[in-house]
């Protein structure tokens, strides 16, 4: 089933609120066998499901069909509230959730189900994401957050406690970039660097462990980075920050393993994001090309073939908050097109 439709890779189906039936033909125009009307773009909740990803392997609701003289191959997809149910009831907080991967992150665990507590420096863009949120049917809170206070962590928190009652979920996915060779790191530079990318993940960590240990369970998930895994010539303190977050990852699963606690993290590469573009751009100027060309290059180097999106992250995340992973912890999984395997 998957090969025989993999080249349909996306298509928007018409649901009701529990499941949608459609058929495929080979061009990839839908017809709806419920309401009998062709459509190439009619909606799910405003999402766009992936064919391969979301249909069921049940034989029974896989089958052909012939309408108006065409045949189709009949697909049933489970819609945003059949997949829900993974998350539903849990409360899941994003840090740095209003942009890129921690924006993709959110919408994915609200379309498992959970409520999403978006916490994010710029209020505006967590507010923006909070209302996509609540666009895939799930409750949201916006929470201005800067997360290398701990006076804002600890009132994160509290203001989630209060909220939800509970907190299930704690993706630590706010970060940022610098690079510079090793001679031009300032000690501003280090700092910063590890205080964003690697001392605030521990804190915001430390803030949740004690509503976790009291629910005797949960799940954290930090942002890594292949370039944890690896060595690179003018990246160093960058690469220092997230090799902590790989080591914080596997002592934090260690010590709370006994208390029903899941700790991971996810270690993307090339990922197109706005902070892409700045890594683009100070990696082009020390090669001396442009940051198009740059991209270019490291997209040619990508054993999959192209770049990374923000939603291959967060599939990825939503697997390790859910209960499919139930038996992961401590583990800093590769999400990088295979470019790890370079070394």
């Amino acid at each position: 089933m998957r090969d025989h439709h993999a080249r349909r890779r996306r298509l928007a189906v018409r649901v009701d609120d529990h499941h949608a039936v459609v058929a495929l033909d080979d061009r990839g125009v839908g017809v709806d066998l419920v309401g009998r009307r062709r459509h190439r773009h009619v909606h799910a909740v405003g999402d766009l499901l992936d064919v391969e990803a979301r249909v069921t392997t049940r034989r029974s609701l896989v089958g052909a069909a012939v309408h108006g003289g065409v045949r189709y191959h009949v697909v049933y997809f489970r819609t945003v509230s059949d997949q829900g149910s993974e998350l539903a009831g849990r409360v899941a907080i994003v840090t740095g959730g209003g942009q890129g991967i921690g924006r993709a992150t959110a919408l994915e665990l609200a379309r498992l189900g959970a409520d999403v507590v978006v916490a994010e420096l710029n209020a505006e863009g967590a507010e923006r994401t909070a209302k996509e949120v609540r666009g895939v049917g799930a409750k949201a809170l916006a929470l201005p957050t800067d997360v290398t206070k701990l006076a804002d962590l600890t009132r994160m928190v509290d203001r989630v406690r209060a909220d939800f009652g509970r907190i299930d979920v704690l993706v630590n996915n706010a970060g940022i970039y610098r690079a510079a060779l090793p001679l031009d790191v300032t000690e501003e530079h280090w700092d910063t660097i590890m205080t964003v990318n690697a001392r605030a993940v521990f804190f915001a960590s430390q803030a949740v462990l004690p509503v976790m240990i009291a629910q005797r369970r949960g799940a954290i998930v930090n942002l890594a980075s292949m370039a944890g895994k690896i060595g690179s010539p003018n990246n160093l303190p960058y690469n220092v920050s997230k090799a902590a977050v790989v080591s914080m990852t596997k002592s934090l699963a260690l010590a709370h393993a006994k208390d029903g606690i899941r700790v991971n993290c996810v270690c993307p590469g090339f990922v197109e994001t706005d902070m892409w573009t700045k890594v683009a751009r100070d990696q082009g100027a020390v090669m001396g090309i442009s940051a198009e060309e740059f991209t270019r290059r490291r997209a040619q180097a990508v054993p999959l073939g192209r770049m990374e999106r923000a939603e291959d992250v967060a599939a990825v995340i939503g697997f390790l908050a859910s209960d499919r992973a139930g038996y992961v912890t401590g583990q800093a999984l590769s999400v990088d097109g295979g470019l790890v395997m370079h070394g």
